[in-house]
């Protein structure tokens, strides 16, 4: 603080520091990250799965897809079951395009269906595993061929 001269007046300075430390179980670690929306969640799950050596022995690549769509699902309004594989949400045309969008531009593993009755219309999800599948063939495919040059190189 410093005292006043002339016409101004008491100048005051004040520093603030603080820090925060979040711990969470290694079990809900999805979970955060679903919640920070498809821009950030998704290309962290695609992440996930190009670092992983064997897809197939990795649930938890399926379970954040899961979180991913449960959250949209209860933030519209719709059922928050992580086993259902539908989701039923009444949007309105901009929001059901947005949707659309994000599916599309994300290539997320569902599918997405507008039921055109009643006011607002339905949009549909329901969740694959289109690319869990995918990911754990091409893993079986290299094992296969692995295993193939392994017998030639002994022969």
């Amino acid at each position: 603080m410093h005292g006043p001269t002339g016409n101004e007046g008491v100048s005051v300075e004040r520093w603030y520091r603080q820090a925060v430390v979040v711990l969470w179980p290694r079990s809900n670690y999805v979970q955060p990250l679903a919640r920070e929306g498809p821009a950030f969640a998704v290309p962290r799950l695609a992440a996930m799965i190009e670092a992983s050596d064997d897809p197939s022995a990795e649930p938890e690549h399926l379970r954040f897809a899961s979180a991913i769509l449960d959250h949209w699902a209860c933030r519209m309004g719709g059922s928050h079951d992580p086993e259902a594989r539908t989701v039923r949400l009444k949007l309105n045309k901009a929001r059901r395009q947005h949707l659309h969008e994000q599916v599309t531009v994300h290539k997320l593993d569902m599918t997405h269906v507008t039921e055109r009755e009643g006011s607002p219309y339905t949009l549909v999800c329901t969740k694959t595993r289109g690319s869990y599948v995918r990911a754990v063939q091409r893993y079986e495919d290299d094992v296969r061929s692995l295993a193939a040059l392994g017998e030639g190189a002994s022969s």
